[in-house]
């Protein structure tokens, strides 16, 4: 059907609907002064605009008044000037008493369910709409008809237009917007109109004392408590239709009335009374059930909120006794919710805590603060330390006085974890950063000592000289490696990597190890077939073993096993943590030692941490262990309890290509001589450099900068075959000089040099693939070789 069509038949039915109320009010006229007792047309057309919407109220206006005129023409025999004021009185009454009731009933659809409606309408709508009608009503009758005075016939006509719209308008508008009943409503319904019919008939027609005309007053409320709004407008209207049809007849508690007109007011009054009330009182009770049904609602979000956040919420009283906790809370301590209602705080909080806690408690009770936030710790069932940050607050009645606390519990375990990592990835970057600062002065004085302490041994003839500077040497290179472990747990050494088969290296390597390790150890190696290739740094491979190995022997004093394993793994997604999904070769060293606790395992890997008695050991093995695994993109972890002995798991991740490395052979005699200029801003480093060189009969220029190389190698007229630069000088930097070297000069090879960290000299571009370098501190056999194998390399 169409929203047109629709909107016709709702006229047509509004005319027809006030057709009907108005013939029924034209046989509620009393004779023989044709004193009406109510109106019912003036509360079907409030009802009518109350249940339209505002934009339909003008069409339904202008249908209602040309049938108000021909009703008044044909149906009262009046006149056409009469009925017209008769019409516009029933306009005039509507109009304004709804937007009356529209405005002051804060609802665009009233339902009578909130005693603002109920006086919206009593003391808004109805006085409005009975004043302008009545002025209207009583001018047009007393004008043409042969009713008394004006103020009569405004009384009489005010008070039927008020019975009316308090009677009619609830009625119609409670039951037109309220859904259909169910059969317990259906029968209450029936029993008030039979129960009230029965007290109203016995009451309005006999004899009765003055007091007992109030009896139908319960059962109008017992209808309103019962069905609400509906059920007491439905008791005023079953009222107020048998008090005017008996009265009608004559038939009246108000006998001692002088007229007719006086009968019919105080029956006005009664029927009135009865509709306020009834109304008022559902009205109440609907409106304080709604706001018990908000409460309900509120309650029972609150409760769901509390129970569902993913934080523990907790209501403690004085004594700190837990009356109400959440699962978050429960969870948090692994505990169920008996295990936890009912018992104190205290039971659950860590001893060293107890203290600053029960002084917030105390505090909150007695008023000197309202709220807390502060960090404790709990103990969780299994035991273990749970770190939480706790927000508290004081809960007080109206007169101030404390009642409950509010707790709200938040685990912050795993973030202070990762607070204690990012502490110990600060430390190492500190101890890094030390490492790499300290290391080229060092490597540069390392060269001096271990070149020079060589050199002076091959040119003299003194045995016990030679023997103190062998001494001198072994002490340098002790500390040349004591750098290198600085460097490789800071993860800041130059390494040079290869594609290797871990297998191999380790099997080559078994005859040291089991030179490393007591005879009362039992070394095993256990490798898998077709192990992945990895490509690792080869001597970085082999420190880590043989320091793992000498860890395990110490954790051995008695003799065990240590077994070395190698095999092929593919890890899963979320498999194991912080190892990236993907294909590895995994090693695992194995003993059977003492084992670690697990403080101990927490910081295996910390710079300078050790078990081991004092001069024993520096406290750098594992964590230059650590460094050289994640510094070849590995992983390594640590299984270990007391007494069960200790694994070491490192993830080398695959490469797919040839583990042999195609590395032109040194020749075993070179022959021949070759220009080579160094540059190097380290007097000491270039002298003992320029000498080592000229003693193996290569030709020597040298330079202290980039400006004076560029000078040397400009006025030289010869070949310059290599130039072996310091990476980082004063000024210009190596690779700078050599790209304008090379500009000159293509065919010339380059071979840097330097003793600062990896970081640093990748910032000058010299650290990739096929670039010649040499790490200080070197001895002068690893200069000439290098020299050689740098003049030997393809082009």
């Amino acid at each position: 059907m169409g929203e047109s069509r629709r909107d016709t038949l709702t006229l047509v039915a509004v005319a027809v609907g006030f057709g009907i109320t108005t013939k029924l009010g034209l046989l509620a006229i009393a004779p023989p002064e044709n004193v009406s007792y109510f109106w019912p047309a003036s509360g079907y057309l409030l009802a009518v605009l109350a249940l339209l919407p505002q934009r339909r109220w003008a069409a339904a206006l202008a249908v209602v008044f040309p049938t108000g005129v021909l009703l008044n023409v044909f149906g009262a025999n009046r006149g056409l000037v009469p009925s017209l004021g008769y019409a516009l009185a029933d306009v005039l009454e509507a109009f304004p008493a709804a937007v009356l009731l529209v405005r002051f009933g804060g609802s665009q659809k009233p339902e009578f369910t909130t005693l603002r409606q109920v006086f919206a309408l009593v003391l808004g709508a109805v006085p409005a709409g009975a004043v302008l009608s009545a002025g209207v009503g009583a001018a047009v009758a007393t004008r043409f008809g042969s009713q008394p005075g004006y103020l009569a016939v405004f009384r009489t006509w005010a008070a039927a237009v008020v019975i009316s719209e308090v009677v009619v308008t609830p009625l119609l508008v409670t039951w037109a917007r309220r859904s259909r009943l169910s059969k317990r409503e259906m029968a209450e319904s029936g029993l008030v109109v039979a129960m009230l019919g029965g007290v109203a008939a016995y009451v309005l027609g006999t004899a009765t004392p003055w007091p007992l005309i109030f009896l139908p007053f319960p059962i109008a409320l017992w209808a309103g408590l019962r069905l609400g709004p509906r059920g007491a407008a439905l008791a005023s209207f079953a009222f107020a239709v048998l008090a005017v049809v008996l009265a009608r007849r004559g038939i009246t508690p108000f006998g001692m009335a002088s007229s007719t007109a006086l009968r019919v007011q105080w029956t006005q009054g009664l029927i009135g009374t009865l509709a306020v009330s009834s109304l008022a009182l559902a009205a109440a009770i609907a409106e304080q059930e709604v706001t018990a049904a908000q409460l309900r609602d509120a309650e029972s979000r609150h409760r769901l909120i509390v129970e569902e956040a993913p934080i523990g919420v907790v209501l403690t009283g004085r004594d700190g006794t837990i009356a109400q906790a959440n699962a978050a809370f429960c969870n948090l301590l692994g505990r169920s919710p008996e295990e936890v209602l009912g018992h104190t705080f205290a039971e659950f909080t860590h001893p060293n805590d107890l203290a600053a806690n029960l002084e917030v408690l105390h505090d909150l009770v007695k008023g000197s603060r309202e709220r807390a936030t502060f960090e404790k710790r709990y103990l969780h069932s299994n035991g273990a330390v749970v770190s939480t940050l706790v927000h508290i607050a004081a809960i007080r009645d109206d007169q101030g006085r404390f009642s409950n606390t509010i707790t709200v519990v938040e685990d912050i375990t795993q973030r202070r974890l990762l607070e204690e990592q990012l502490l110990q990835a600060q430390k190492m970057e500190a101890v890094g950063k030390l490492a790499g600062g300290v290391a080229h002065d060092f490597n540069n004085l390392l060269t001096v000592i271990l070149s020079q302490s060589e050199l002076v041994a091959q040119r003299i003839p003194d045995k016990l000289l030679k023997d103190a500077l062998g001494d001198v040497t072994d002490a340098a290179r002790r500390g040349a490696g004591l750098t290198r472990q600085l460097l490789a747990f800071a993860r800041k050494q130059v390494v040079e990597p290869k594609t290797l088969d871990l297998n191999v290296l380790i099997g080559d390597m078994m005859n040291l190890l089991r030179r490393l390790i007591t005879e009362n150890v039992e070394l095993r190696f256990v490798p898998t077939p077709d192990l992945f290739s990895v490509r690792v740094d080869p001597s970085q491979l082999e420190q880590i073993v043989v320091n793992l190995a000498v860890n395990a022997r110490d954790a051995m004093p008695r003799g065990g096993t240590l077994v070395i394993k190698t095999a092929n793994v593919t890890v899963q997604p979320g498999e194991v943590a912080e190892v990236r999904p993907g294909e590895w070769a995994l090693l695992t060293m194995t003993d059977t030692g003492e084992g670690m606790s697990e403080e101990t395992r927490r910081h295996a890997f910390d710079p300078f941490f050790t078990t081991k008695e004092r001069g024993r050991g520096t406290g750098l093995g594992l964590a230059t262990v650590h460094g050289i695994v994640s510094q070849s993109e590995g992983h390594i972890a640590v299984t270990s309890k007391l007494g069960e002995g200790t694994t070491f798991h490192l993830w080398f991740p695959r490469v797919v290509e040839s583990t042999a490395e195609s590395m032109r052979g040194v020749a075993a005699a070179r022959t021949g001589t070759a220009t080579v200029l160094v540059v190097e801003d380290e007097p000491a480093v270039r002298r003992v450099a320029c000498d080592v060189l000229r003693g193996n009969g290569f030709r020597v220029l040298e330079a202290p900068d980039a400006e004076s190389a560029l000078a040397v190698a400009e006025s030289h007229s010869g070949i310059i075959d290599l130039v072996v630069t310091d990476v980082i000088m004063p000024g210009d930097s190596g690779r700078t000089l050599v790209d304008a070297l090379l500009v000159k000069r293509p065919e010339m090879r380059v071979l840097y040099t330097s003793g600062y960290t990896d970081d640093l000299i990748a910032h000058h571009g010299v650290l990739a693939p096929g670039v010649s370098f040499l790490q200080k501190p070197y001895a002068p056999a690893d200069l000439i070789e290098k020299v050689w194998r740098t003049m030997e390399s393809p082009s």
